[in-house]
């Protein structure tokens, strides 16, 4: 399935759940959401042995894409607007070293390891989890007893309990967020 096939079917899953109904009564008193800056902090280099300078600051690689930790709270589909704004998309995570490397991009954002949103959702059908950017969901990390839907949970946390694994959460809840995007 292609990304525009995916992101009108995210697009509409996300209507159907309300999501954009604060970003509509903000278009029709005649403002808009206001993005936050780029993040002005560097992460410190290197992370690990699979990173390297190749992205531009704050900006980190890992693979053949960069990654930044947004360090500011907001709605997952605010998240992922803001990621577009810098050409990415909320991060995918494709194995366990992805899994470490994302998880250790936050914990150096501030200081500890932060619940942040990644590119899940499954707002399309319920239980069939979808990477915003097309890519195969193909690796997960789910805390015991995730996901569950527990009240209409459909976008994905990293960092999430004990375990610092993933959970659905409501893509209402404003939490910090990884973009990620091909070098």
């Amino acid at each position: 399935m292609g990304l525009l096939n995916v992101s009108i079917l995210l697009f509409f899953g996300l209507a159907v759940s309300g999501a954009f109904e604060d970003e509509q009564q903000l278009l029709e008193n005649g403002t808009s959401l206001v993005l936050p800056e780029a993040p002005a902090e560097s992460p410190e280099e290197p992370m690990d042995e699979n990173s390297t300078g190749g992205c531009p600051r704050p900006w980190c690689q890992y693979g053949g894409r960069c990654f930044v930790f947004v360090n500011h709270n907001l709605r997952w589909v605010d998240a992922q607007r803001y990621c577009i704004h810098y050409g990415a998309s909320l991060a995918s995570i494709h194995n366990a070293y992805e899994d470490r490397f994302v998880r250790r991009i936050t914990r150096r954002g501030c200081r500890g390891f932060r619940t942040a949103w990644v590119g899940g959702t499954d707002a399309v059908r319920e239980g069939a989890w979808l990477w915003i950017d097309s890519t195969s969901f193909n690796y997960t990390r789910w805390n015991p007893g995730e996901p569950n839907n527990y009240g209409n949970e459909n976008c994905l946390s990293i960092n999430s309990g004990a375990h610092r694994g993933w959970n659905d959460l409501h893509c209402e809840k404003a939490l910090p967020f990884v973009c990620a995007r091909r070098i």
